[in-house]
């Protein structure tokens, strides 16, 4: 089964990393959605954002994989 999990992560946090963990145990697949939202003005620029998510992901042995998303809505509008 295939996990989303969508955010903006700005910055990823020990919350984020604790349900990456939890999902980890749960799903064989999770995808983290690593939302731009300009508009919530980040703090930091999604390049940066990726980067640390990634440093969260490596330290996993599960297939997690990160994507650049605009497309968080679209994915709320297939969830829903």
């Amino acid at each position: 089964m295939i996990a989303i999990y969508p955010g903006t992560f700005d910055p990823i946090t020990n919350g984020h990393f604790e349900i990456i963990r939890r999902a980890s145990t749960l799903f064989g697949d999770l995808v983290v959605a690593v939302a731009e939202t300009p508009e919530k003005n980040p703090l930091f620029p999604i390049d940066k954002r990726l980067e640390m998510v990634n440093e969260v992901l490596n330290s996993f042995n599960n297939n997690f994989s990160h994507v650049y998303v605009p497309l968080v809505s679209l994915f709320s509008q297939i969830i829903l």
